[in-house]
C-alpha cells in the first residue's frame, strides 16, 4: 500500500512538473510538424484550435500558434484564441515592453529557440512571464509555450 502511494506521488510530481516545462513546449512544436509532414498542412492547421489535437483542450498551456513565415508577425493560427488568426502583433508589446513578436521570427530562422515574453494565460486569465518555443516549417512558424 505505502509503495503505491509513493508511485501515485511520484507520478503526480512528475506530471506537474513535466507540464510547465518549456521542453513540453518544444515538444509540441516537433509533435505538431511531424502531424503536418504526415497529415498535410491543412489538416495539420484545422486542428489548431481550442477543442482541436494541438489547442488547450488536448495541450493545457502549451497550445500551438502559428505565424506566416512571409509576413513574421501575423498570426496564421492560435490553439487558445482563434479570434487572433489574421491578426498582426508585429507592434503589440507585452507588459514590459517587449516587442516579442518578432522574436518568434529570429529565433525560427535560426533553427528554432526559446523568446521569454509576458502573455495572457487562457487558464487563469491573467498576464504571466510565459516561454515558448518557435520552429519554422514550410512557410509558417510555429510555437507553443508553458507559462512560468
Amino acid at each position: 500500500m505505502r509503495k503505491a502511494l509513493f508511485g501515485i506521488l511520484a507520478i503526480l510530481f512528475a506530471t506537474s512538473v513535466w507540464a510547465t516545462s518549456p521542453e513540453v513546449a518544444k515538444q509540441n512544436v516537433k509533435k505538431f510538424i511531424e502531424y503536418a509532414k504526415k497529415h498535410g498542412k491543412q489538416a495539420a492547421l484545422a486542428e489548431v484550435r481550442p477543442d482541436g489535437k494541438f489547442g488547450t483542450k488536448a495541450l493545457g498551456e502549451a497550445y500551438i500558434f502559428i505565424f506566416d513565415k512571409n509576413k513574421p508577425c501575423v498570426l496564421v493560427a492560435h490553439g487558445a484564441n482563434p479570434k487572433l488568426a489574421g491578426k498582426d502583433l508585429k507592434n503589440i508589446k507585452d507588459l514590459k515592453g517587449k516587442y516579442f513578436a518578432m522574436e518568434f521570427y529570429e529565433v525560427a530562422k535560426k533553427g528554432g529557440g526559446f523568446v521569454t515574453y509576458y502573455w495572457p494565460n487562457p487558464v487563469t486569465k491573467k498576464v504571466q512571464p510565459k516561454v515558448s518555443y518557435a520552429e519554422a516549417y514550410d512557410g509558417w512558424i510555429v510555437g507553443a509555450g508553458v507559462y512560468k
